[in-house]
């Protein structure tokens, strides 16, 4: 009988975006991924599989490394870069904004 609260990559919303990146370049092992980000291939296994978040530094090191889409790989991104800026549809400049 299956454990229906089991969390998974898929339902847990972590994960499957770094899963996704190294599914679509088998080209890039986790070690090297793990050693161009500066963190431990472990900590790599967690966010692969859904126990860990990939931090917003790491997604944004992955954008800029390989040309990934940090909003793919990180939650917080995808919703930052959602976000309209308040003072430009008003009209205001920054130095109006507190």
């Amino acid at each position: 009988m299956s454990d229906q609260n089991a969390t998974t990559p898929e339902s847990n919303g972590k994960g499957n975006g770094l899963a996704n990146f190294l599914a679509s370049n088998p080209h890039i092992s986790a070690t090297e991924l793990a050693k161009d980000l500066g963190i431990s291939p472990g900590f790599i296994s967690q966010v692969r599989n859904g126990k860990r978040d990939l931090p917003i530094s790491n997604a944004l090191k992955l954008e800029i490394i390989y040309g990934a889409d940090a909003a793919e790989l990180n939650k917080e991104i995808a919703e930052i870069r959602k976000l309209k800026p308040k003072h430009r549809e008003k009209g205001l400049g920054n130095e109006q904004v507190k």
